[in-house]
């Protein structure tokens, strides 16, 4: 459930850094491009977030969400180009932050500097830009974030914790406390706001005055200098010769060109699904590493005693080049029986990683490859993938639980 909650909300991250771009982009709709962004996405991750917590994560269902999701801007009389803009997007992120486990939420990808960055050099811009109400959409997209960033973080931290009896009335008090503390800074600096900027510029106009005042006869004296070279009548001559070439190059009426009836927009909704048929087409080979590579390995010719003893496959189960998937998940069920037997036992809400890591046992990144293969995956695993899973879970018997096998 972690792992899927933090997917969802790095999702909504990813919208939150896009958003900074459409600032600038005027389509038309009857709600501002930005906000209609943010709320189909919001659904999109919602609804990905509770389908994938039930079945494993499948291109074909995302590319359905990212569809049935981003399709809701037609109400919004947003364009067909903008609806499969969205979702050549949306299909892309939800590919990339769904189809492996999440290990953390701390697996951000430094997203506080981006959005920084991203956000200093897009209000630089806006201050040039004559549209306006630039700068109000930009501020209001960062509160949000803010807001979004600390609640997601702290909820992830709430759902970590709760083995430690931490109550939810804990957690809405840590959050007011953070946010209400926030919107009490932000009010004493907009109260004092002009004030202090008022100040700031009298005391440097003061100081620019001082350092100035000396070249202040320098400057006057060449003004009078430089107005003093022209005549009178030369000035004269020059101002009548301008008014003279701007009647004589004042603009023709032009005929405007008639409109050459040519489809762009058609044209431009076909290359954007055909972008969308080779971005599925693309993805379908990006593979998550839990659904690496399903090949059977090379035959081995030793014969190993790796499953447990409660188990009992047929030894010439594991002598193929490919083992059942099912021996080595009832492996595992085992290693997680005796491990809740020694009051050892993972959580519900852990992973495999937290649990490990909880418990402060080593295993290798092979083995939660593996694990997750065995989970998500179906019919067969190669021997070369399967001992090694097998004799990991043996070690972590024998050094933590004390086990015989």
């Amino acid at each position: 459930m972690i792992s899927r909650l933090q997917s969802a909300f790095n999702f909504m991250l990813d919208a939150f850094l896009i958003s900074l771009c459409l600032v600038f982009i005027d389509s038309k709709t009857t709600i501002a491009l930005v906000v209609l962004w943010l709320s189909l996405n919001a659904a999109a991750a919602i609804v990905s977030f509770f389908v994938f917590l039930k079945v494993p994560y499948s291109l074909n269902v995302a590319v359905v969400i990212a569809l049935a999701t981003m399709s809701l801007a037609i109400v919004s009389n947003a364009s067909v180009g903008v609806v499969l803009l969205f979702s050549i997007v949306a299909v892309y992120r939800l590919h990339m932050r769904f189809s492996t486990n999440e290990d953390s939420f701390d697996s951000d990808d430094n997203f506080l500097f981006k959005f920084c960055l991203l956000f200093s050099v897009v209000l630089v811009i806006s201050l040039f830009n004559p549209a306006g109400g630039t700068s109000e959409t930009l501020y209001a997209i960062a509160i949000g974030l803010v807001v979004f960033y600390v609640a997601a973080r702290m909820l992830c931290r709430y759902l970590q914790a709760r083995e430690e009896d931490l109550s939810i009335l804990q957690l809405a008090t840590f959050l007011l406390s953070i946010l209400g503390l926030s919107a009490a800074s932000a009010m004493l600096v907009f109260a004092i706001a002009d004030e202090v900027r008022y100040v700031a510029a009298s005391l440097f106009g003061r100081i620019i005055s001082i350092a100035l005042w000396p070249l202040a006869i320098g400057m006057e004296k060449m003004v009078d200098f430089l107005n003093g070279l022209a005549p009178e009548e030369q000035k004269q001559q020059n101002l009548e010769k301008l008014d003279l070439e701007e009647t004589v190059n004042k603009p023709i009426d032009t005929v405007q060109p008639t409109a050459t009836g040519i489809p762009f927009e058609l044209i431009f909704i076909g290359i954007l699904v055909f972008l969308l048929i080779l971005l599925v087409l693309w993805l379908r080979k990006v593979k998550p590493k839990k659904e690496a590579t399903k090949k059977a390995g090379d035959v081995e010719i030793e014969r190993f005693a790796a499953a447990p003893a409660s188990t009992s496959p047929n030894s010439s189960a594991l002598s193929y080049a490919a083992i059942d998937l099912n021996i080595i998940r009832q492996a595992f069920r085992d290693f997680e029986r005796q491990a809740a037997e020694a009051d050892k036992g993972r959580q519900k809400h852990e992973t495999v990683k937290e649990w490990l890591k909880r418990m402060e046992w080593t295993a290798s990144d092979a083995f939660f490859d593996t694990y997750d293969f065995v989970r998500y995956g179906k019919g067969q695993i190669s021997e070369n993938k399967a001992l090694p899973f097998l004799d990991e879970i043996k070690k972590l018997k024998e050094k933590y639980l004390k086990v015989d096998v």
